[in-house]
């Protein structure tokens, strides 16, 4: 597919090829911030509460480095802006407008109402905002001169030596409207329904979770490896001329080139490790894949903080202009790095894996003693057939360090029911919001509960992941390599057995178990189970062959052996190994 251009001749593309857009030195500053009276008052409250961070997303030291990147650009324009009460905007006003706007899925007229600005102002502001920061502030994402603090990290943090990033891709949610015409390009791949529509964000994030090369703009009906191909970093990887030098060198002389880690998705290449995809690995190789998908959630935890932080980009805008889309997430992209670059993570500059993916995971012994039991929302049927697939767990083979999760998949919250109909949630106000999801959190654990109990008569320790998603199928597959998952456990009603048996006499079907089945990577033991017994899969599916070994070891294999070099090397000179940074 070619490139999507946007903006003929308006907007420039930097010579940096770390930022693509595919579309139709810090000084001292001080901590105060001086607004007018309309925006004082909001950041001034009773009490001697200080709500400008939740306001605006960043600390006051923060808002005045953004200040000092798009002063001159904003200035330039000989634009003013008033308030409704007739009162001038300072340039501080209009940052905080536009961080205000990018940073929250409110309704335009909300943050109207919230600064007492006009509506129309507020779309003009935050477009100003976005474009000043796009022409002044594009160094705070650039590919890292020096690599060596990147990669020393990576291999104290996860264990892989000449780590240089790990990459991930993103469909964030867009809304176009109906008189686009044809919007079928955008319509989310991985989703059936013609109302999901995403753009693509590609990023690779360094061990402090900032963005070094940013890729966006392309439809959402692109797969991940169809917009790598596409991006500046392929080209630039493949000719040698990125992620080449300097080299490892390793026993026998074995080199070990510089690369990236990534998850399924994304093809093995020499500069880019993914994930084993095969039932039967050797323990090295299952060490090798804890260690590689543990270092990639640093990217899954940089965009997951993105989206958290700057929710305008995912799914905050209805019909958007898909012109400007592009630009606004390269926006809150850069927001994302200046945030880090001028206050930190929130960890020290040696970031580990996160125990938000690691010990907290994997809190009990050995992976081997860890079951997944999906629980299905739906029908009383649905019901019962994953409750018999949580009996038919507990009465196999488990023991006392034995973790039970209970994944729980529910949809996406998109419409909220009001006494004049379902609205779009960020048409409703805060309060109206709040409640209603209270009521949700409530009727889950509820739900939930019925399963807890079964596991604690049966003293088995049991948590639950909870997932967002209209795509149970999706959701589910995503969590297999992210959690690591060796055993998962599916109940089955009746008919949809039914249906898992037609589909394998005529390939591929498209209900949620024939998805799972036929996509599950192959490391992950996958029972499903219909009125508490296990329903045989051996005839169902043909698995393809396994490709022949190449004669020469791939990247991947150079890694696992030179991790396992790297392990003997370290019980020799310490009396014990210790290379992993969390707890299987």
């Amino acid at each position: 597919m070619a490139p999507i251009r946007s903006n003929k001749g308006k907007q420039k593309v930097s010579s940096s090829d770390n930022i693509e857009i595919r579309s139709p030195g810090q000084r001292s500053v001080g901590q105060r911030v001086v607004f007018s009276n309309n925006i004082a008052v909001l950041v001034n409250p009773r009490n001697n509460v200080d709500n400008f961070e939740e306001l605006f997303k960043v600390s006051r030291k923060t808002f005045n480095h953004i200040r000092s990147i798009v002063k001159d650009h904003m200035l330039s324009l000989p634009i003013s802006y008033r308030f409704q009460d007739r009162k001038e905007m300072s340039l501080n006003d209009q940052i905080a407008i536009a961080l205000r706007r990018l940073s929250s899925v409110d309704p335009i007229i909300n943050i109207a109402d919230l600064f007492g600005a006009y509506e129309p102002n507020v779309f003009d502001i935050t477009w100003r905002f976005v474009e000043a920061l796009e022409a002044c502030g594009r160094d705070h994402i650039s590919w890292p001169r020096d690599m060596a603090t990147i990669k020393s990290n990576f291999e104290k943090a996860g264990g892989m030596p000449n780590c240089c990033g790990a990459i991930e891709t993103a469909y964030l949610k867009m809304y176009p409207h109906d008189s686009e015409g044809d919007t079928t390009v955008w319509r989310d791949r991985e989703k059936k329904d013609s109302n999901h529509h995403s753009m693509i964000l590609q990023v690779i994030v360094d061990h402090r979770l900032r963005f070094v090369d940013v890729v966006t703009g392309f439809p959402g009906s692109m797969t991940k490896e169809d917009v790598l191909v596409e991006s500046q970093i392929y080209k630039l990887a493949q000719k040698r001329k990125r992620l080449d030098v300097p080299r490892m060198k390793l026993c026998e002389g074995t080199e070990l080139r510089e690369y990236l880690v990534g998850g399924f998705g994304f093809q093995l290449r020499p500069w880019l490790i993914t994930p084993y995809n095969k039932k039967e690995m050797s323990g090295d190789e299952t060490e090798f894949d804890k260690k590689q998908s543990a270092t990639g959630l640093v990217a899954n935890r940089a965009l997951d903080k993105l989206k958290n932080v700057w929710a305008v980009i995912d799914g905050g805008m209805w019909s958007p202009d898909r012109n400007k889309l592009p630009i606004i997430i390269l926006a809150c992209c850069l927001l994302h790095n200046i945030v880090i670059n001028v206050e930190g993570d929130g960890t020290s500059n040696d970031l580990m894996v996160s125990k938000e993916y690691s010990d907290d995971m994997f809190p009990y012994g050995n992976v081997s003693d860890v079951v997944y039991v999906v629980t299905w929302k739906g029908t009383e049927e649905l019901l019962s057939a994953s409750m018999d697939a949580l009996l038919w767990t507990l009465g196999n083979s488990l023991h006392e360090s034995t973790m039970v999760y209970l994944v729980y998949v529910f949809p996406e919250l998109r419409f909220i029911p009001t006494p004049l109909g379902r609205l779009p949630i960020a048409q409703v106000n805060p309060e109206q919001k709040e409640s209603y999801l209270i009521q949700e959190r409530r009727k889950r654990s509820e739900y939930l509960q019925k399963f807890l109990s079964l596991c604690s008569s049966a003293k088995v320790q049991v948590e639950t992941v909870l997932i967002e998603s209209d795509m149970e199928a999706k959701a589910i597959l995503d969590l297999i390599p992210i959690l690591n998952i060796k055993k998962l456990v599916l109940g089955a009603t009746k008919s949809s057995v039914r249906k898992l048996k037609s589909s394998s006499k005529r390939g591929s079907g498209g209900g949620t178990l024939d998805q799972i089945i036929h996509n599950a990577p192959q490391f992950c033991e996958v029972k499903v189970i219909c009125e508490g017994k296990e329903v045989s899969l051996q005839d169902q599916f043909t698995s393809e062959p396994p490709s022949p070994s190449s004669t020469a070891p791939s990247q991947r294999d150079i890694n696992v052996d030179t991790l396992k070099t790297m392990q003997v090397q370290q019980a020799h000179t310490d009396g014990f190994v210790n290379c992993s940074c969390f707890k299987l």
